[in-house]
């Protein structure tokens, strides 16, 4: 199975969880969200946090795959942390579009991807960015709740 597939896959699964109606997300327990903020990494992994700092347009879910796994869907105010190895990661968010990012993840570092809502024809659209600034991302992520994600 291609990347390009498992990617294919993966957002036809998001499709069908955003369009079975959830009004929320699974969320983290309290333990876990604090201890994600103290930006800790694991030895030898990378920290990708992955966050919708927005709360415009709050109740509307945008799936987020990384490396051809669904990870969770972001509604305003969440975010997703995931370890990884060091080295190349893609993370997708689809929407009314679809918007890819190209994380090089280094070993002891956070890295960080934010998710933008915007306003599209038929449905909202997503803009995905990476954030270089350190001190501003974390104070973005802590304003935010992490989300379960899925296992």
């Amino acid at each position: 199975m291609t990347l390009r597939s498992s990617v294919r896959m993966a957002l036809t699964a998001a499709v069908v969880l955003a369009a079975s109606g959830c009004a929320s997300v699974p969320m983290a327990p309290k333990e876990r969200d604090d201890g994600a903020k103290t930006f800790a990494t694991r030895s030898g992994m990378a920290n990708l946090y992955i966050y919708r700092s927005s709360s415009l347009g709050t109740a509307v879910k945008f799936p987020v795959v990384l490396d051809g796994k669904m990870m969770g869907e972001l509604p305003g105010k969440t975010f997703i942390l995931a370890p990884v190895a060091p080295g190349p990661h893609t993370v997708y968010v689809s929407a009314e579009n679809s918007e890819s990012v190209a994380v090089d993840a280094q070993p002891g570092t956070n890295h960080y991807v934010r998710v933008s809502p915007a306003i599209g024809w038929l449905s909202a659209r997503v803009g995905v960015a990476i954030v270089s600034d350190e001190k501003e991302a974390r104070n973005e992520v802590v304003e935010c709740s992490l989300i379960q994600g899925m296992p």
